[in-house]
């Protein structure tokens, strides 16, 4: 039933299966059905193409949709799925598809058994009955004549047995009976390979039920299998016996219905076969009468009739059944005190030592002893040349992903936000039906953005599934994970949501790569074990399980020999020839020793699957070696067998059993050779229609032909990049570069490198690669290069080498920046008035604008933008050249986005210059309108949150600033933007009071920062008003950390804008920490730097410094003596007529409460109390939540009165509110 996929004819497909409920329209899309080859009462088998492989194989379908054939179905997939040898049929992969199941197997080209050795005749009518079938209403069996063997038909039946006998071996090793054996069940190829076939009847020798008993066919039945008795595996044997008997005589040893065989078989002895036929052997037919006997003790075994004739070199084929574990009861019990300590948070268990000591069965047995029905373990594997963009984690995903397939419609529950990033990145996920109706926001581009973006996606999917599991992830060679991978490894783990579940890495070191300082930084608890030899009594009992029967001193002499090493252990017990070597044993060498006795296709195709880059399609190998499917299928099942290998019934890859038997086995290999076998796997690779770039990149690296790999590399890069795998696109477009000799492909591979690492963090190294490819080009894609390597500088911390490079660009196209601050302020002063003189109505123009001048915008625009956050005077000079060559020139795209940005700056002064700057604002927005440009819309929401920031309209700007991240987000190379929009977003949110969810966001900002390598972006958002999230954690010293210069390459005499955020972060730090005198002499040294900057031209600098002036004296006069409080109430009284000068609601508020702490420290408790209530209601109507909530704390905790407003919500999760509150509204209260 099985694999009757080798009759020479099929027949045409039908629409839908004959038999019952499932056929080949519902089979999964992987498969292209060719024709049907067979059919049983439990299924129909197809020949089809696999796409996912390119390869021919069967596929058996689920004739019937009740739940008894369903499980007969997969129960006979998963206990055979394991046994592997060349004479059993090798299983594929089990698959549901439109509501069906199916699974694959090896398609055999041949034909029966009998046909073969006799050369014809009939075979003889064989039906299969059941225990429910009465003996009358079963088919008779009768007897047809057929030629008996002899001559060349003898030649081939002794050729096969033996083979026979080794599939049945194989099985009953496992524990397992067939209880079918019939020649219909016995497929020949026209090699000669004798294949078992059809496990529908497949049970375990112990344990099984008495209605099954009796299942079989009755010509072929044991007696015992007839009559219901428990069987053992002599009950194949005998129906090997007749099988043998028919070869021999040409008819059965036995004829009649049901009942009469059963008779016979129990009373009679059958014709001896030599009386029937001539020229028959007198042994062979011994055996054969043997194999009839009714009492089973009797009967040969299986490994018998594999050895004849007797003294027959039958080559020894492992059994494939793992042994027992053993030992390892130390680490187990850490690991399972890890699970216990973990309750519902996560921890993670590392085990590390070297190659071969056990580390991954030790993880599966550490997860063995864990309850089935509640835990979901999803296993991984990395390779030290990983084709998978995701060493690891694909793996995890792709496991996950099968598992929700089952749940049908209930893995909808499962689908996360951001879907459509995750799907980007892990296709596998695409392709669960319950995701495909899930509402997810659209996704698209190539930014680190993204992949921040999908890590948020894959920490909720994990999350959702640890609701309903208890979820373990199991990675083995965790040593080879990347970048990359522990970014989503990060994202379950982070301490601001961790997910409960438990993570074992299996890594083998020193080196752990990127792993180490991962492990270091971890916030869960974590469980390190040193793995090392095997106890002289674990070592001795592992050999017991591998030689049962073997003398304990024998024993015992291996167990010293391999010094406790398992993988050496069990190299010792699979070695085939006699130990020619004495001294220490390594297990290099005694790999080596034993892969000389495999035969000469077996060693060809292990060198070509050690020879390859990672594990291969079977076809491939099967080109690389030259030899047919059904040769490879019987050379890999041998390789299997043996441990030398392993093979996917998924995608039907092949690779080594382990990375030591790829290193040993390389190593006895020379260069020429290696790149030889390397060479024959990246042409077949080539020729094979489902070939992965990558992998043809890396095959033809190894195969040293760098030229031909380049091609490949670059492909595979892009793709890389795509998919987000920054790092691994990196790496392949550097194996590109050593192909690539021209030098425009070279620019163009080096601004793609460039490209990669920025967006993988690494600026420094993007800016070189970015200058090198400047380098190789002339023009205007050289000025860019340059600029785009500027931008990486700044944003790594390398200010003063990124602002000598925007100056080269700026000079090569004669923009002048001012050479110092006043130079700033005289340019910004004329510009100013020659814009009003213009107008800003742009010129009509006749023609497309010079290419010259268009680069001159843009140069202006782009280094306005670097220079925003650095020198903000030279910027704001720049942005209003731009904007005038943008009028001269007419474009609508550049005229707009600099209107925009005039809008902000115009607002600057505040409330006096509302009108001029909405109606920027206004004019921007007609032309948004008319271009139709999704960038614009992002540049117009920008603006117009800069004018109602300014206008201290925090509602509104957050408003539009959360629009402009939106818009962004959608749009190629926005990075600036989006980052700029963020920023802002959390300024207003601070000032707001929004305090959780300004916790959250800017806990997500920082990490994209800091995974970008975008020092200087983290360093304003900790020293921006955002850091009042920081301070609500009670997190100071970090704060006082980020607010420090120096790491930026900067000296606070430079008089740069950053010395302005860092004064603001350092001095609500020390008013955090108590230290009000210390803030107070940083505020007075910091006079001179601040007046030099004009910043102060911008109201909103002016309200936020005069306030941060007067409750810092006010603060230190809450730390010292009356006598000391003169000079401090005058610098408050100052600060107080400047925020009233301002005539702005805020201000206002401001200054109101800044006196009535005046009051409070003049004694005036009952005006000071009414005083701050006042202040905090009109704050909290002004949008500024975050002050009003700190005055009303100090109301009603400090001086105990009723607030008028709850506090609690708003500052829920809030460490030292006390600080908090003193921090940004201190009372002098003693």
């Amino acid at each position: 039933m099985i694999a009757n996929a080798l009759v020479l004819a099929g027949d045409p497909i039908e629409p839908r299966g004959p038999l019952g409920h499932v056929g080949p329209a519902d089979a999964p899309d992987r498969f292209a059905l060719v024709r049907r080859i067979g059919g049983g009462g439990m299924g129909v088998v197809y020949e089809a193409h696999d796409r996912a492989t390119d390869s021919r194989i069967a596929l058996k379908t689920l004739a019937h949709g009740e739940s008894r054939f369903l499980a007969n179905l997969k129960r006979e997939f998963r206990l055979v799925q394991s046994v592997l040898h060349p004479n059993l049929v090798r299983l594929g992969g089990l698959f549901q598809s439109a509501g069906g199941w199916f699974f694959t197997m090896e398609l055999i080209e041949g034909c029966g058994y009998l046909t073969w050795v006799c050369g014809g005749g009939a075979l003889v009518v064989e039906s299969t009955a059941c225990s429910t079938t009465a003996p009358a209403e079963a088919a008779a069996v009768t007897s047809h004549a057929a030629e008996p063997a002899a001559g060349p038909a003898l030649v081939r039946l002794l050729r096969t047995l033996p083979q026979l006998g080794g599939a049945l071996l194989a099985l009953h090793a496992e524990g397992l009976i067939h209880r079918d054996v019939k020649p219909s069940n016995v497929l020949v190829t026209g090699e000669g390979r004798a294949v078992l076939i059809d496990f529908g009847l497949v049970r375990p020798a112990l344990g099984e039920s008495r209605s099954w008993t009796r299942a079989g066919t009755p010509a072929y039945m044991a007696p015992e299998q007839a009559d219901g008795s428990a069987l053992t595996p002599a009950a194949d044997c005998y129906a090997v016996g007749v099988m043998l008997y028919r070869a021999l005589s040409g008819r059965l040893p036995f004829v009649g219905t049901p009942a009469d065989l059963l008779l016979q078989k129990r009373t009679w002895s059958p014709v001896a076969p030599s009386l029937l036929a001539a020229g028959i052997p007198p042994g062979l037919e011994a055996l054969c009468l043997r194999l009839l006997s009714p009492e089973p003790a009797e009967r040969p075994t299986a490994g018998e009739i594999a050895a004849w004739p007797p003294g027959a070199a039958v080559r020894a084929v492992p059994a494939s059944r793992p042994t027992r574990f053993v030992g390892r009861v130390r680490e187990l019990e850490r690991i399972r005190g890890a699970f216990d300590a973990a309750g519902g948070s996560p921890a993670v268990v590392v085990v590390g030592g070297e190659s071969g000591l056990g580390k991954t069965a030790l993880l599966r047995e550490a997860t063995r002893w864990l309850p089935a029905e509640r835990t979901l373990v999803l296993r991984g594997r990395c390779f030290e040349r990983e084709v998978a963009a995701y060493p690891g984690i694909d793996m995890i995903v792709d496991a996950l992903a099968e598992h929700l397939r089952k749940l049908d419609d209930r893995a909808a529950y499962f689908a996360p936000r951001y879907l459509s990033a995750l799907c980007q990145i892990f296709p596998a996920l695409a392709a669960i039906p319950a995701f495909a109706d899930s509402e997810a926001p659209a996704c698209g581009g190539r930014s680190h953005e993204m992949r921040l973006r999908a890590a948020a996606a894959f920490h909720e999917l994990f999350a959702r599934v640890a609701t309903r599991y208890q979820l373990v992830i199991a990675i083995d060679d965790a040593q080879w994970l990347t970048e990359a991978s522990l970014v989503f490894l990060r994202s379950l783990l982070a301490a601001e949501d961790p997910v409960p579940l438990v993570v074992l890495l299996a890594a083998r070191g020193p080196d752990l790569g990127p792993l180490a300082p991962w492990l270091d930084a971890l916030a869960c608890p974590m469980v390190r074990i040193a793995l090392g030899p095997l106890s002289p009594a674990e070592s001795l009992a592992l050999l017991r399980d591998h030689l049962a029967g073997r003398d304990d001193t024998e024993l015992a002499t291996l167990a010293h020999d391999s010094a406790g090493h398992p993988y050496l252990l069990r190299e010792l017990t699979l070695a085939t020839g006699e130990r020619t070597r004495s001294g220490e044993l390594r297990v290099d060498d005694v790999l080596r020793d034993r892969a000389s006795h495999l035969a000469p296709l077996e060693r060809t195709v292990l060198d070509l699957v050690c020879a390859a880059a990672a594990p291969v399609a079977r076809c491939v190998v099967g080109a690389a070696a030259g030899i047919g499917s059904g040769e490879l299928s019987a050379v890999t099942a041998t390789l299997v067998r043996q441990r030398w290998a392993v093979s996917s019934s998924d995608d039907g890859a092949i690779g080594p059993a382990h990375d030591r038997v790829r290193a040993a086995l390389r190593a006895a290999l020379d260069e020429p050779a290696r790149r030889g076998l390397a060479r024959r796997l990246a042409e077949a690779l080539e020729a094979h229609a489902g070939a992965d770039v990558e992998s043809l990149a890396l095959q033809w690296s190894l195969a040293g032909d760098l030229p031909r790999a380049a091609g490949f590399a670059r492909l595979a890069g892009d793709r890389a990049m795509e998919k987000l795998a920054f790092e691994r696109a990196a790496e392949l477009y550097h194996l590109a570069l050593r192909g690539t000799s021209r030098d425009v492909e070279r620019a163009a591979i080096l601004t793609a490198l460039a490209d990669a690492l920025a967006a993988a963090g690494r600026g420094p190294d993007a800016a070189a690669t970015y200058l090198r490819a400047a380098g190789v080009l002339d023009g205007p894609a050289d000025d860019d290069l340059v600029l785009r390597a500027a931008d990486q500088l700044i944003r790594s911390g390398r200010v003063a080498d990124g602002k000598q490079l925007l100056v080269r660009v700026l000079d090569r196209l004669d923009i002048r920046l001012p050479g110092s601050p006043a130079a700033a302020v005289r340019m910004v002063i004329f510009r100013r008035l020659a814009l009003g003189l213009r107008g800003v109505i742009p010129r009509a123009v006749s023609r497309e604008p010079r290419r010259s001048v268009l680069r001159r915008i843009d140069a202006c625009w782009v280094v306005g933008d670097l220079l925003g956050s650095l020198d903000p005077l030279r910027a704001t000079a720049l942005h209003l050249q731009g904007l005038s060559l943008a009028l001269d020139a007419g474009d609508p795209h550049r005229l707009a986005r600099s209107l925009c940005i005039d809008a902000a700056l115009t607002a600057q002064p505040g409330r006096p210059k509302r009108r001029m700057a909405a109606a920027r604002l206004a004019q921007a927005e007609r032309i948004c309108t008319q271009v139709g440009s999704p960038q614009l819309d992002g540049y117009l929401a920008l603006g117009a949150g800069f004018f109602h920031l300014l206008m201290s309209e925090l509602d509104d700007a957050q408003r539009h600033f959360d629009r402009a991240e939106a818009t962004f987000e959608d749009c190629p190379g926005a990075c600036w933007e989006i980052g700029f929009a963020r920023e802002f977003a959390l300024w207003t949110l601070a000032y707001r009071g929004h305090l959780p969810e300004l916790g959250q966001r800017l806990t997500a900002a920082v990490a994209l920062c800091t995974a970008r390598g975008d020092r200087l972006g983290a360093f304003k958002l900790l020293s921006g008003p955002s850091r009042v999230a920081v301070l609500a954690r009670d997190e100071p010293d970090r704060l006082l950390d980020a607010c420090r210069m120096q790491p930026l390459g900067l000296a606070p005499e430079e008089h740069s804008f950053l010395a302005f955020c860092a004064l603001f972060g350092q001095v609500n730090t020390l008013l955090y920490l108590g230290r009000a005198a210390e803030a107070l002499a940083a505020l007075d040294a910091a006079r001179p730097t601040i007046r030099s900057l004009h910043i102060l031209y911008c109201q909103f600098h002016r309200i936020e410094l005069a306030y941060l002036r007067g409750r810092t004296a006010l603060a230190c006069a809450s730390e010292c003596a009356p006598a000391g409080h003169a000079p401090l109430v005058a610098i408050t009284r100052a600060s107080v007529r400047a925020l009233r000068c301002e005539r702005v609601a805020s201000a206002d508020a401001l200054a109101a409460v800044l006196d009535a702490s005046l009051a409070l420290l003049a004694g005036s408790r009952a005006r000071a109390v009414a005083g701050l209530i006042d202040g905090a209601h009109r704050l909290a109507a002004a949008g500024h939540g975050g002050f009003a909530n700190a005055v009303r704390w100090q109301v009603r905790n400090v001086l105990d009165r009723d607030p008028g407003a709850d506090i609690d919500t708003a500052w829920r999760g809030v460490v030292r509110p006390d600080r908090l509150a003193h921090s940004l509204a201190p009372l002098p209260v003693y």
